[in-house]
């Protein structure tokens, strides 16, 4: 089992997380999730509110809590969805 698919397995249900709905031999299927990007959030000055910032907060605190350890987070890696809700992808270096 891939890195990154054992990750999706253990953030399964976590709101903050796509989906992985399968996998196989170097690739995942997972959740097409419309948006922006907190990168492209600043270059094209859309808003970022104090709401995503805790948003985000409690998404890593609660990958931590599974026993995860989440780095390699950055502005591309975390998007505003079109509903306004905060979604982390590349969990790949979680543990």
């Amino acid at each position: 089992m891939d890195e990154e698919e054992e990750v999706y397995n253990v953030l399964f249900g976590n709101p903050y997380f796509p989906r992985m709905y399968g996998s196989g031999n170097n690739y995942l299927v997972i959740d097409f999730i419309k948006g922006q990007t907190l990168f492209s959030c600043l270059t094209n000055g859309i808003p970022i509110k104090d709401k995503h910032i805790k948003e985000i907060d409690k998404a890593l605190e609660l990958a931590k809590v599974e026993g995860l350890n989440p780095f390699d987070i950055h502005l591309r890696n975390i998007l505003i969805t079109v509903e306004g809700n905060v979604k982390l992808i590349d969990v790949a270096r979680f543990r």
